[in-house]
This record gives structure tokens, C-alpha cells and sequence, in this order.
């Protein structure tokens, strides 16, 4: 019966999701006494969260990641529970609906249409992350890999991803330039690597994440098998998503200033490929079951860590 609820995506669907999640939101909000006062911050920052969760059932859906089934959508809910309190931040939000643009954009040139202003596109988004966060281009890898695995990489998509993450670049050092602060940009361009992978106060998020990565390698054997040896659309999109999670996982790797919040990043790619793992398995029981794993290793880390 759940599995067949979760299986037809129905807007109600959607709705008992959302409303699960801000549950868990609330409780976060209650139990810190900085926030509960802000209501006007907190206002603000579900209407920033339910834009979020429209962009990405809206990248799911468009470019048919997975099948007609809100899996996708159920497990990016539960797996960004225990990662609440970093999502209370506005600078988080934003980074995130940022990513998203730039994502819509990378997966978008599965079809035929405006292949220039796409490419143009993630390249802008892109910039604008960089700006935001350096490290962040590290996903300039995912433009090539969107081209060349979409057949549309040739010296035109080159330069115009290229030409498309400058402009927002030279706008930026225009506007420091003008107020001789020209050091910040250079420290935009000046990345140090990090040797070190631990990070600080990730209070059960390693337990958790460990958890997600078996997940995400099950659902990678179990998908892959079907999906590789397809000549079809969705090859592409899968490998794609593969790419997608490597290169935010390189993301965390190099970053020096690691904190809680950088695992937001890994959590879209994830959340599809394990919805993939899950359309592949046949047993209603053992989809009950996984997602029942997924539940209370969520809602575990959550108390865990707002206690």
C-alpha cells in the first residue's frame, strides 16, 4: 500500500512530503532559541525552501532522471533532514537555488534546442557559484561532460560555456577595480587544496553519509546493468548523474574550509541515483524496508544533532 502510494506521483504526494519536511523544520526552529524569534527570517526561508524543492522535482520531471515515480523526490526529503539546521542559513539557500540553475541548464542539453544559449547559461551559473564559493569550479567538468556525452561538444559550446562564465567574471572585477578592492578577487583565483578530509561538528553525518554512499553504490550495480548497455537518452542522463556526484564528492575533497553544509551539494545527485537503485528492485517489501532504513537514519542523525 505505501509503495504504491509512493510509486504514483500525485500532487498529494508531493504535499505529505513537503509537509514531513517542515515538520523536522519546525522542530529545528523550536529548539533554537535565535530563530523562533525570527519570524519574519523563518518565513522567508520556507518560501526559499519550497522554491527549492519545486526547482528540483522541476529538473527531475523535464529531463526524465527517473521514471514517472516520486521516489526521487520522497528520498531528497528525508535525506536532507538531518542537514536542517544548515539549510536555516540564508547563505546555503541561495547557493543551492544557484546550483539548481546551473543544473537545469547541464541536463537541459539532452535536446536540440538553443544548445548556444544553454551552454552560455551554465557557464553564467557557474560564475556566479564561483563567486560565491571558489571551489565550486570544480563543476566546470560537468559542462564537457554534458557536451561530449550529449554529442553536442565542439568549438562553439566550447568557448560559449567559456565566454558565458567570464561575463559575470569581468562585471565582478570591474565593480572591485572601482573601489580598489581588487585583492578579493585574487583571492577568488588563489585556491589551496586541503590534505585534510575531516570535518569539524559533523556530529553523525559521517555515520549518515556512509550509509547514503552504500545506497548510492547498490543503486549504481543495480541501474548500471540496464542503463549502459541501452543506446538511449537515458544512458546519457545516467552517467551523467554519476559525473555529477564524483565531481561534488572532489568538491568536499579539495575544499580547506570544510563545514556541514558542503554535503547539501551532494544530496540532488544522490537522491536520484538512489531513486534509479529503487526502480530497479521488484520487492515491494525490500523498497519498504530501504526507505524505512533511510527514515529513521535521518530522523536519528536530526535529534542527534539538534540536542
Amino acid at each position: 500500500m505505501i509503495n504504491n502510494f509512493i510509486e504514483k506521483p500525485k500532487p498529494i504526494n508531493f504535499v505529505i512530503y513537503i509537509a514531513l519536511f517542515f515538520c523536522f523544520f519546525l522542530i529545528a526552529v523550536i529548539s533554537d532559541e535565535l530563530q523562533i524569534v525570527n519570524i519574519f527570517k523563518n518565513i522567508a526561508t520556507l518560501i526559499a525552501l519550497l522554491l527549492i524543492f519545486f526547482f528540483y522535482n522541476f529538473i527531475v520531471t523535464k529531463n526524465k532522471l527517473t521514471l514517472d515515480q516520486s521516489y526521487a523526490f520522497l528520498i531528497y526529503i528525508l535525506i536532507s533532514i538531518p542537514f536542517i539546521k544548515e539549510l536555516l542559513y540564508f547563505k546555503n539557500l541561495i547557493l543551492i537555488f544557484v546550483y539548481f540553475l546551473f543544473l537545469r541548464k547541464i541536463y537541459s542539453l539532452r535536446t536540440h534546442r538553443k544548445i548556444i544559449e544553454k551552454n552560455f547559461d551554465s557557464g553564467f551559473w557557474l560564475s556566479i557559484l564561483f563567486v560565491l564559493e571558489p571551489y565550486y569550479i570544480v563543476l566546470f567538468f560537468l559542462i564537457f561532460a554534458s557536451n561530449y556525452l550529449q554529442q553536442k561538444m565542439n568549438i562553439h559550446t566550447i568557448f560559449t560555456s567559456i565566454f558565458g562564465f567570464l561575463a559575470p567574471l569581468i562585471l565582478y572585477f570591474t565593480y572591485l577595480f572601482w573601489f580598489d578592492s581588487t585583492d578579493v578577487f585574487l583571492k577568488l583565483i588563489h585556491l589551496e587544496l586541503s590534505d585534510n578530509f575531516y570535518i569539524e561538528s559533523a556530529e553523525g553525518i559521517y555515520e549518515f553519509f556512509v550509509g547514503i554512499l552504500i545506497f548510492i553504490t547498490l543503486s549504481i550495480f543495480l541501474k548500471s546493468q540496464k542503463a549502459i548497455f541501452i543506446n538511449n537518452s537515458f544512458k546519457k542522463n545516467w552517467i551523467l548523474l554519476i559525473i555529477n556526484f564524483l565531481l561534488t564528492a572532489v568538491f568536499i575533497i579539495i575544499k580547506t574550509d570544510k563545514n556541514e553544509s558542503d554535503f547539501l551539494l551532494l544530496l540532488t545527485p544522490a537522491s536520484i541515483i538512489i531513486a534509479n537503485g529503487f526502480e530497479t528492485i521488484k520487492s515491494n517489501l525490500i523498497k519498504i524496508i530501504a526507505i524505512s532504513i533511510i527514515f529513521i537514519g535521518a530522523v536519528s542523525v536530526f535529534e542527534f544533532r539538534i540536542s
